[in-house]
């Protein structure tokens, strides 16, 4: 799990500029850059643990990628959630899962849920 995406429930598209500044009230970011490449509209690091990930929102404003380890992406994904104002939804690359974080209380939580979804260790 090195990449997880997340979208908006309602299928709505997220707006860059809301984004960079949520991006902004989360501790563990960094480095955030605005339209970087023709591939994201949004990116920016994210640190845990020494563990690094990539948030990106892509240039179709449609989902968030974070990729890295499995523990910097699951923390990035929690955070996220818990920043944003849409109801967010999460899925892998394979699609093995598609998930609310309803009644998910913590990232460790988040990470349990997601590995009993997806059936890695």
């Amino acid at each position: 799990m090195e990449k997880i995406l997340l979208y908006d429930e309602s299928q709505q598209l997220f707006d860059d500029s809301q984004i960079a500044s949520t991006l902004q009230r989360i501790p563990c970011i960094s480095a955030i850059r605005t339209a970087p490449d023709v591939v994201a509209a949004v990116e920016a690091d994210f640190t845990a643990d020494d563990e690094i990930a990539i948030v990106r929102l892509g240039s179709s404003k449609r989902m968030l990628s974070i990729q890295g380890s499995q523990n910097a992406v699951v923390r990035a994904a929690f955070a996220l959630n818990e920043n944003v104002s849409q109801k967010l939804r999460i899925i892998d690359e394979g699609y093995t899962f598609d998930l609310g974080f309803e009644g998910v209380a913590s990232a460790d939580a988040l990470l349990a849920l997601l590995l009993s979804e997806s059936n890695l260790e």
